[in-house]
């Protein structure tokens, strides 16, 4: 049985002088009940998991080697800039990312700890986490030394879940954890958050240019960083043509490096950047429905305009992109609507479609034409 650590177990020794872009995601949905939130977890502008003080989760992120840099909120969700990605806190679920050699999964049982004793939330209702294929996967600690690794552990805290993995395993990849949802559906009256669409596109680049990767270091910006030298980056780059009328957060890194949040309403976006060369890698993350970004971006196809504006201000060598949507949002969001489409670009190597029990999954990989 895996041990479920409760702290980080000891290194070797210190690692190489690389970083692991790819990030690990965690997404835990509890049962949306509000009548298990207590007075001592609950306000009218702050129900749920949003009335757990920043500082009761810095513990938590200290459990898995990160620092929270910046918070900002709306009426929905407090999205929390780390120094190793995000994290996005609704009502009834959140959402963890991180990059680096950071020890995610050891987040979990304390979590799930502070969720039942502050909140009540004693029933889970659906774990989803994925990562791409790491760069360097003889880097990672326990419990991430190998996906099956993960899966263990995972395994060991909720039961018996899904694994998969999707691609070609010499090749870029993509690995998936998801419980079922659980026995007992939240009642259709009672949390509408469950009730509507659910998107969440991932765009994954490798082998950025190298034009675009200065754009994303400090000595392009007379040394400004932090808070200051993201909007300039944001402005530079047109990241912020993206969403024109989000919320943001973004920091400048020293002396490279770059990490945004982005509010839109109800939903995010997130970017996070290693523009090093020999391990250069940038990640794109929205659950912002495509509806929105078509009314920004008149276009037949809002989904692969949404590509080529991510890719342009990037310009990988190579990608995946992941679509992961509820099966409820095929009542507004067809299969037609979800065609990857041609990249004038890119030629497309893979195309893979999963139907879940909940959740349909569309995986793309592409590479840039030579």
């Amino acid at each position: 049985m895996t041990t479920l650590y409760s702290t980080p177990p000891p290194t070797d020794g210190p690692f190489p002088n690389v970083f692991e872009g790819p990030e690990k995601l965690l997404e835990i949905w509890f049962k949306p009940n509000y009548s298990l939130i207590t007075p001592s977890c609950s306000s009218e502008s702050k129900p749920g998991l949003r009335a757990i003080p920043s500082e009761e989760w810095e513990p938590i992120l200290d459990l898995v080697h990160c620092k929270v840099l910046n918070i900002i909120r709306n009426d929905h969700v407090d999205a929390y800039l780390l120094s190793e990605s995000s994290m996005f806190v609704y009502p009834h679920k959140l959402i963890l990312k991180t990059c680096g050699t950071t020890t995610l999964l050891f987040a979990i049982p304390r979590i799930l700890q502070i969720a039942e004793d502050r909140c009540h939330f004693n029933e889970v209702w659906s774990v989803f986490y994925s990562r791409k294929n790491f760069m360097f996967p003889q880097l990672q600690t326990p419990p991430h030394h190998s996906w099956e690794e993960e899966v263990e552990y995972l395994n060991n805290v909720f039961g018996s879940g899904s694994s998969y993995v999707v691609g070609k395993t010499n090749s870029d990849h993509w690995h998936l954890y998801m419980t079922s949802p659980g026995l007992n559906s939240p009642p259709r009256n009672e949390e509408s958050k469950f009730e509507e669409d659910d998107i969440t596109i991932e765009i994954l680049m490798t082998e950025l240019g190298s034009k675009s990767a200065a754009t994303f270091e400090e000595g392009q910006y007379g040394g400004k960083t932090a808070s200051e030298g993201g909007k300039l980056v944001e402005t530079a780059t047109k990241i912020d043509q993206i969403y024109p009328s989000a919320q943001s957060d973004s920091f400048l890194f020293s002396p490279c490096g770059f990490s945004l949040n982005g509010l839109v309403d109800s939903n995010y976006f997130t970017i996070h950047v290693t523009p090093q060369e020999e391990f250069s890698y940038a990640s794109f993350e929205s659950n912002v429905p495509l509806e929105y970004f078509a009314k920004n971006h008149p276009c037949e196809n809002p989904l692969n305009t949404l590509i080529d504006q991510v890719t342009r201000v990037f310009q990988p060598g190579k990608f995946t992109v992941t679509v992961f949507r509820s099966t409820h949002s095929l009542k507004t969001c067809p299969l037609s609507a979800l065609d990857f489409g041609i990249l004038s670009d890119y030629r497309k190597i893979d195309r893979i479609m999963y139907e879940f029990d909940s959740h349909v999954l569309h995986f793309g990989h592409f590479v840039r034409h030579e």
